[in-house]
């Protein structure tokens, strides 16, 4: 059977990716149900729970004396913020290995969930957690084997974080984990090392740029690459080649909404690529390498010298800037003028806006000329970002009971 201990870990690995993608489509119970009965007979409970503002979705099968446990990743911003605030906090070393607060609040709420249904005390609990849910599965495995919950326990991870710190890593080392990743997600390098992405912790408190070193994937990592040929590995290597830039770009796919490098589908990809390896093209890879090294020293000259070369580039920028007077093109300044007896609010010509009086044109024409000076002082500026967002929000003023009042134009 595949849910077995003797399993193939291949095998296992695109069962639970699948059984994470049927999490995401409609009728998530349904959908899993279905997954896992391609495996296993017997099915007595089903359940799939969806995310919500600050927890992670997640659903499980039970079946002969198996129980397969399958966490989503982040869905919502409130998810990964709060692992960020956690990140912030001093490490307790005494509560689970010093392992991130969120994680173990999730796990613990998954644990007594399942406790309240009676579907815990098994033969066989397989985890499966794709990015933050990959985390969330490791401190959940560690509690099902404090608990006594079963006697074989495995876990399978797709693109997850870190965890926690090296106490943690050694916390689950006797629990059967392997941590699958493809070379060009950059999940796994969150958070980063402080010297690996000095801007990020320019501004950031001390006890995280602390945390952010100490933090450490525990063993089993596997970089499989989309063509399906893999390694044992610690993190991501072509990820790794530039850490700052990949996690950006991560970032920014989400925010397009296509976030094809680190979604399930491409891990369902890259396992399936895998699969398809003629069997010498494909030695078996098990994930047995070593727990990562935390980074030992916060204040480290490199480090210390990174952050504050950061800094002076951004200081130096300042000067640079003020130093030239920044003066907007004659046709852009907004103007106050009166036309025909009505003080209006007048930009390159066009009127934006009618007053009742003289000095509140003038105070707000002030305002705006004051904006876009203070504007040109950034070294970047999202112009497009801008524009549309500031459009959305004129559209969102024109709506009534909200926004401009008495009325506002729209042309």
């Amino acid at each position: 059977m595949l849910l077995d201990e003797t399993a193939d870990s291949l095998d296992l690995a695109r069962l639970g990716a699948d059984c994470v993608w049927a999490l995401q489509q409609a009728n998530p119970s349904i959908q899993l149900q279905s997954v896992v009965a391609r495996v296993v007979t017997g099915i007595t409970h089903c359940q799939a729970t969806p995310s919500d503002a600050t927890n992670l979705g997640w659903g499980f099968v039970k079946a002969q004396g198996h129980l397969v446990v399958v966490i989503q990743g982040v869905e919502r911003p409130g998810h990964a913020s709060n692992y960020v605030e956690a990140l912030n906090e001093e490490i307790n070393f005494n509560l689970d290995g010093g392992c991130n607060t969120y994680l173990i609040s999730q796990a613990e709420r998954i644990r007594f969930a399942l406790l309240n249904l009676g579907v815990l005390r098994t033969a066989r609990i397989v985890v499966f957690g794709h990015s933050m849910g990959g985390a969330v599965a490791c401190d959940l495995a560690h509690t099902f084997r404090y608990q006594g919950d079963a006697p074989s326990i495995s876990v399978i991870t797709y693109g997850a974080p870190r965890p926690g710190p090296d106490s943690f890593a050694a916390l689950i080392q006797p629990i059967d984990l392997v941590r699958w990743m493809t070379s060009l997600d950059s999940v796994p390098l969150i958070p980063p090392r402080q010297n690996q992405a000095p801007s990020w912790f320019a501004v950031a408190p001390q006890v995280a740029r602390l945390n952010a070193n100490r933090y450490v994937h525990p063993s089993g990592g596997i970089v499989v690459h989309l063509d399906g040929t893999a390694a044992d590995r610690d993190v991501p290597e072509i990820a790794f080649e530039d850490i700052q830039a990949s996690i950006s770009i991560w970032l920014y796919t989400c925010y397009l909404g296509v976030n094809s490098i680190h979604s399930i589908p491409a891990y369902i990809i890259a396992l399936r690529e895998r699969a398809a390896l003629p069997s010498q093209q494909r030695p078996k890879i098990d994930g047995s390498g070593s727990p990562e090294t935390p980074v030992e020293r916060n204040h480290s000259g490199v480090i210390d010298r990174a952050v504050k070369q950061h800094l002076n580039t951004i200081r130096a920028q300042a000067v640079a800037q003020d130093a030239v007077p920044l003066r907007i093109p004659e046709q852009w300044i907004v103007r106050a003028t009166k036309v025909a007896g009505t003080w209006g609010v007048y930009w390159n010509g066009v009127l934006i806006a009618i007053g009742p009086q003289k000095g509140r044109c003038r105070r707000i024409a002030h305002s705006l000329n004051l904006a876009l000076r203070r504007l040109q002082q950034f070294g970047f500026v999202g112009a497009d970002d801008l524009a549309t967002t500031f459009q959305q929000y004129l559209e969102a003023a024109k709506t009534n009971g909200s926004g401009f009042e008495p009325t506002m134009r729209s042309d």
